[in-house]
């Protein structure tokens, strides 16, 4: 085969900077800036019409139990769109204009749940038809989600990933931080439904803003290369290492969606009865440490590689995090302070650190092909683990029971679960290959000596 036919046969790949000691570019240095920005529109959005905010008003609206796990599930669900966007862009070679097309119609149509009371749709009707929004607009949402992480994989330079991307998730969790405390307050203190239509409506203004932002990103060269969408999905499989890959990331999501899916219920009306101002709250102490631990952890990934952090964090995410939830006693919301610290520990460290790892296993270029695998892997994964989670909450009910003054509930069988299966998680990761990755057990030696010095790992 001709070197041209042999060009042809590959997918898009984004042409980057393969020399770890090449400088980065002014247009790439720009657009990391302008990312950061545009991540903070984003992130308004997003916590607006998930987490606390889209719990809370499907409990309004009396959704049940598998409703309440659908809409926790179905972003995830709808990683499975991924491959499709690595399709089309293998023959439309344009990611920049991508991005904007299925994040500017995933976005948009969140105006509708702000419109919905003035088309006096039955009440009882609501959660069905956001169930059915949601599994639209994430479909897109999700799908651009995959085409943005290899544009920006082409745009940063390998060496400088851990920490940049540390320090915008530790930005973007602060920006959660002060977006969450005002949805929070202006949902506590202003009547239903007109509170979260104004939510709505605000986030995607701010999402728009951000959309717009991509106008002025840089797109590294792009070499068009049609390929059929099943091999979109095979060539990864074939990857020993990614294969390896995809096991850890599809029984991690399984296993955190299956405890996660019902932690903002049992905060709010199925146990403790928090308010939306004391979820803020707590989540302004998960984001504030976010961001000192943010950059933290993604310099401790670049020198010591990706493996060992996540060996280290989801161990956290899967003992002591769910051990903190069963613990907290309903009107005593301190320990759910304590958790918020845990919970930045762990998952300022684990989301770069899985996106990372997922870059340094793709190759360049077949890059959007990798990423949409691992984005349709975790997504089915964590969809059945969230839908799975519903009929066992119904189970456990049977669990319920008083250990002296201690009210133990199906939330805490839950959890308990959910724990033991997360706290594995590591056996899975051993099995995957990173270049000049330290082992877990070598660096927890060297790091403990040297814990009190708060830059040990320079």
């Amino acid at each position: 085969m001709s070197a041209k036919a042999t060009k042809a046969a590959q997918p898009a790949a984004i042409d980057v900077q393969q020399d770890e000691n090449e400088p980065l570019s002014a247009k790439a240095a720009a657009t990391m800036r302008l990312s950061i920005f545009e991540g903070s529109f984003t992130i308004v959005f997003l916590n607006w019409i998930s987490g606390s905010v889209i719990t809370g008003y499907m409990q309004y609206h009396n959704a049940s139990t598998l409703e309440l796990a659908l809409v926790s599930s179905i972003p995830a669900l709808a990683q499975a769109s991924a491959p499709v966007a690595a399709w089309i862009q293998s023959f439309y070679p344009h990611p920049k204009k991508l991005t904007i097309l299925l994040a500017a119609i995933g976005r948009v149509m969140w105006l509708l749940p702000a419109l919905w009371p003035f088309f006096s749709l039955p009440a009882d009707a609501i959660p069905t038809y956001t169930i059915i929004l949601m599994v639209a607009s994430f479909f897109f949402l999700q799908a651009c989600g995959a085409v943005w992480t290899a544009w920006m994989g082409g745009v940063v330079p390998r060496r400088m990933r851990g920490s940049y991307f540390g320090r915008r998730t530790a930005i973007l969790g602060m920006v959660g931080l002060v977006a969450n405390l005002l949805a929070g307050v202006f949902l506590d203190h202003v009547g239903a439904p007109h509170n979260y239509q104004v939510i709505f409506f605000v986030g995607v203004i701010c999402a728009l803003v951000a959309t717009n932002m991509f106008r002025f990103h840089w797109q590294p060269p792009v070499v068009a290369a049609p390929i059929r969408l099943h091999e979109v999905i095979r060539k990864p499989f074939r990857d020993p290492n990614m294969r390896r890959l995809l096991v850890f990331v599809a029984y991690w999501q399984a296993s955190v969606l299956l405890g996660a899916t019902f932690v903002y219920p049992y905060f709010q009306k199925g146990h403790l009865h928090m308010t939306f101002t004391q979820i803020g709250i707590y989540q302004a102490i998960a984001a504030t440490c976010s961001l000192i631990l943010g950059p933290v952890w993604g310099r401790v990934a670049d020198r010591f590689g990706n493996k060992s952090v996540l060996s280290i964090t989801t161990f956290i995410a899967g003992s002591f995090l769910p051990l903190s939830w069963i613990i907290i006693i309903p009107g005593r919301p301190g320990l759910l302070y304590v958790n918020a610290i845990i919970d930045a520990i762990a998952w300022s460290a684990i989301n770069p650190a899985i996106f990372n790892l997922s870059l340094a296993t793709a190759p360049s270029k077949d890059r959007i092909a990798y990423i949409s695998v691992i984005s349709m892997c975790t997504g089915l994964s964590g969809f059945a683990g969230g839908l799975l989670s519903a009929p066992l909450l119904e189970a456990f009910k049977a669990t319920h029971c008083m250990i002296g003054g201690f009210e133990w509930t199906q939330y805490h069988t839950l959890f308990a679960v959910s724990a033991c299966l997360r706290s594995s998680a590591w056996i899975f990761l051993k099995r995957v290959h990173e270049t000049r990755a330290w082992r877990t057990r070598d660096l927890i030696m060297a790091a403990l000596p040297r814990l009190p010095n708060f830059f040990w790992w320079r």
